[in-house]
């Protein structure tokens, strides 16, 4: 049967169930996770409807892994460990520019979504969705076009979809310190205006930031202060 206009050999097509899926092997998928069973759970179903170029567990192996393979889809955990995978995206996407980018993690925060485009990224989905929403992220970006979980949206009253509210943001939790460095950024102090209030020198606040950014993947000085922003406003 010949595929409609507009959708990828094998693509789950709307009202489509993925028993109604037929596999491409046209399409290489390779997973990245530092959970290695969750990794190996996510790839055996990935598998099922794509060549499996295979698993990746630590972020250091991952541009080796981008090289040697050139995947067209990489399916990539946010948080590995206590850093951010990305910190590394730039870095996988310069080895294989045509790879596509799916994050796939249980971070929901609005800001980590727009650190994660910004770095790179082509698609955001909920590890808490249901699994057919990967595979149709996954068609999504192959057509070129992006994709967030509707997960990560709500709506106002007048139907018009926003970002969510901040969720938990489980690992990403900056230390005492590092919540007091943060409390200052966001009132518009420099490093040294920091750690003239902390009493602490500024190497020590630069080194905060830097593990900070770490944790987050977050570059952007301005995108920082507004997850710390999330992070301090959001109902416990």
């Amino acid at each position: 049967m010949q595929q409609p206009a507009g959708h990828p050999p094998g693509a789950v097509r709307p009202g489509q169930t993925l028993d109604a899926r037929s596999r491409n092997t046209a399409v290489s998928v390779l997973v990245a996770d530092d959970d290695v069973g969750v990794a190996q759970a996510f790839a055996r179903c990935l598998g099922l409807w794509y060549h499996l170029a295979g698993v990746v567990t630590t972020l250091e192996s991952l541009p080796t892994a981008v090289r040697l393979h050139a995947p067209h889809i990489l399916v990539l955990d946010l948080s590995f460990a206590d850093r951010s995978s990305l910190r590394i995206l730039p870095e996988v996407r310069r080895v294989s520019p045509a790879t596509r980018v799916v994050m796939l993690t249980v971070h929901t925060d609005p800001v980590l979504v727009e650190a994660a485009f910004i770095a790179g990224a082509h698609g955001y989905v909920s590890k808490q969705a249901d699994l057919a929403e990967l595979p149709l992220a996954i068609d999504e970006v192959l057509l070129g076009r992006s994709f967030v979980s509707p997960l990560v949206y709500t709506h106002k009253p007048d139907g018009i979809p926003v970002l969510a509210e901040l969720r938990p943001l489980s690992r990403l939790q900056p230390t005492p310190r590092q919540l007091d460095v943060l409390r200052l950024l966001r009132f518009g102090y420099s490093n040294g205006k920091v750690a003239e209030r902390l009493g602490i020198a500024v190497k020590t606040v630069d080194d905060h930031l830097h593990d900070i950014r770490e944790l987050t993947g977050i570059s952007s000085r301005a995108l920082l202060i507004r997850w710390a922003e999330h992070l301090m406003t959001a109902p416990s």
